[in-house]
């Protein structure tokens, strides 16, 4: 049998020990490629570019270590290429640690860089790519979670005390962060039992004792992540948001048969970006690695010369691994199971499913890895070459997934900030503009571009920031008008108030207005530009703008959610919404979005 890595191998200086990290990462800086040489953000990075992310600014997400690492690092900045870059240095280290480290699999440097690109390269990531102000940090906590687990897997055989302890500090820095991300701490510390389990027939004592210091640092985290989030919440710097609350025991296992169906299902469901052919390559793997050991775990001999004797495992050591390998597609949605209500933005109201797909990055890479590293270990020949068949597909199909996405992206982004620049110069070539105002710009409704460049398999869904999340926000349209300008001339605020309606402004609310773009899709006076960028939008703006009239205390933006009280000074909009939560709800006065 193959001997485990140690400690002092793995940091040795040897080039060709790291050439599979190299690998890897070279592999996702092909991928991405177009994102690292074009400088693209998402809606909410309008003003994180110019002033950067300050220390704290996630605590009211309850993050409180969101921006730790980048203040560290790049002081703060959100930068071009060097982000996203340091994020895959990152990335790619937690996987080859893993790998190396944690799983102890020990294979020739090319077939060790042929599934770690793999693994490395599968297109989940690109859910994290949108939003460029977390995506460092979101690419970064794999590295912490890692070394959170090597700490678990130290305390088994010294210092148990300690080890644990940093691992779980380790563990919750990485939630505080993103609390979703305990889904690759699970799902990891799942196959490391399995792997115990097999590869060497041990007393129940030893795996109590290898797979203890897991379960405390899992508790323990949790705990001191439930903690901060009340301590946040009672000096009022957090707000109520879907991932601060979780469930009680009995709601957990109300919820267990519901998460267990979207987890069977997710493994065959088309995305955007996730064509059909990849989900079942990806679920052939997995169903492949956990059906060859159901089969040698009751075999009455070793299956190859480098397969344990699995029939010197009694009984409930192979029930034990069963039940681990059954509970891999509930690790896959842990943090899913574990939230006390579903995702609070309206794409994922309908269907929490939607929301699941962003999470996945912290759960198929470390799943996949290890299934090929397991098919390689302990497989027939025909089973490592079952692996080396769908390690080279992959690869082949993720960079085409990838390059797909980064494409879209690209032109995506492009189109809509030539849609901004076309509505900035209506707004400005207006008789009635004047640049000594300041504007209140209420945009009815938004217009996302980049599924004008994507052909969709058959059955898609969801894939909400991937592909269907537009570049702007009405309700931050102060950000983004501003952001172009020689000068600010919008202020903060989507709200119109009723002392300031004049005549013409009712009258082309009530009668001229028309949607982009008409020459009436646009009003500007001295206070307001008004744009009617939908029909949905237009329809909802108007249905307000009456109940405004008549001085009721309902926005005439279309959100619901941004009603400001007609004896206000000033608009309560920003004063009520998180800067940086881009799933906060976003409704109309109907409930719908515009």
């Amino acid at each position: 049998m193959q001997q485990p890595v140690s400690a002092n191998s793995l940091f040795s200086f040897s080039p060709g020990r790291y050439v599979p990290a190299i690998t890897a990462f070279g592999l996702l800086c092909l991928c991405f490629s177009p994102l690292l040489v074009n400088f693209i953000w998402g809606n909410h990075d309008w003003l994180p570019l110019i002033h950067g992310t300050p220390l704290l600014s996630g605590l009211i997400e309850g993050r409180f270590s969101q921006y730790i690492l980048l203040n560290l690092l790049l002081d703060g900045k959100i930068l071009p290429v060097l982000n996203i870059l340091l994020g895959f240095i990152f990335y790619t280290a937690a996987l080859f640690l893993l790998y190396r480290r944690f799983f102890a699999f020990s294979v020739r440097p090319a077939i060790a860089a042929l599934f770690l690109s793999a693994a490395a390269g599968l297109p989940f990531a690109a859910e994290l790519l949108y939003f460029h102000f977390i995506t460092f940090s979101l690419l970064s906590w794999p590295l912490i979670i890692a070394l959170s687990l090597l700490c678990c897997q130290k305390a088994s055989s010294s210092h148990p005390v300690i080890f644990t302890l940093c691992g779980t500090l380790l563990l919750l820095f990485a939630l505080g962060g993103y609390p979703a991300s305990v889904n690759l701490f699970v799902i990891s510390a799942a196959c490391f039992t399995i792997l115990s389990l097999t590869a060497q027939p041990a007393s129940g004592r030893t795996i109590i004792r290898q797979t203890l210091p897991f379960a405390v640092c899992l508790l323990l985290s949790m705990a001191g992540l439930k903690l901060a989030f009340s301590f946040l919440q009672e000096h009022h710097y957090m707000m109520q948001l879907y991932n601060s609350q979780a469930s009680t025991v009995p709601e957990l296992t109300v919820k267990l048969p519901k998460i267990l169906k979207s987890a069977f299902e997710d493994f065959f469901q088309p995305r955007p970006f996730l064509s059909p052919f990849f989900k079942m390559l990806i679920s052939s793997i997995t169903l492949t690695a956990s059906a060859t050991f159901c089969f040698f775990a009751f075999a009455k001999s070793a299956p190859s010369a480098d397969a344990p004797d699995y029939s010197l495992l009694c009984i409930w050591k192979k029930v034990l691994a069963l039940l681990l390998i059954a509970s891999l597609p509930l690790c896959l949605k842990f943090s899913a199971w574990l939230a006390k209500s579903a995702p609070d933005a309206p794409f994922a109201m309908e269907d929490p499913a939607a929301y699941m797909a962003r999470t996945d990055f912290y759960g198929y890479p470390v799943l996949t890895l290890f299934c090929l590293f397991y098919l390689h270990r302990f497989g027939s020949q025909v089973l490592k070459n079952f692996a080396y068949l769908s390690a080279v597909l992959l690869l082949i199909i993720s960079i085409n997934l990838n390059l797909n996405f980064a494409k879209t992206h690209f032109f995506g982004f492009s189109a809509e900030n030539k849609l901004l620049e076309r509505l900035t110069a209506r707004i400005q070539s207006h008789q009635d503009f004047s640049r000594t105002s300041q504007y209140t710009v209420i945009q009815a409704g938004e217009i996302p571009l980049r599924s004008r460049y994507y052909l969709p398999s058959a059955n898609e869904k969801y894939g909400y920031y991937m592909l269907q999340a537009p570049y702007t926000r009405y309700w931050i349209a102060f950000e983004y008008y501003n952001f172009y300008a020689p000068y600010d001339y919008v202020r903060e605020g989507t709200a119109i108030r009723p002392e300031e309606i004049t005549p013409q402004m009712a009258d082309f609310l009530t009668k001229r207005v028309k949607t982009w773009p008409s020459a009436d899709s646009v009003y500007v006076d001295k206070n307001y530009a008004v744009i009617a960028l939908t029909q949905r939008g237009k329809e909802l703006l108007t249905r307000q703008f009456e109940l405004l009239s008549r001085q009721l205390p309902v926005s005439a933006s279309p959100d619901a959610n941004r009603k400001f009280s007609s004896q206000s000074s000033e608009p309560q909009i920003p004063s009520q919404t998180p800067r940086h939560n881009p799933e906060a709800p976003r409704q109309t006065v109907n409930g719908n979005m515009p």
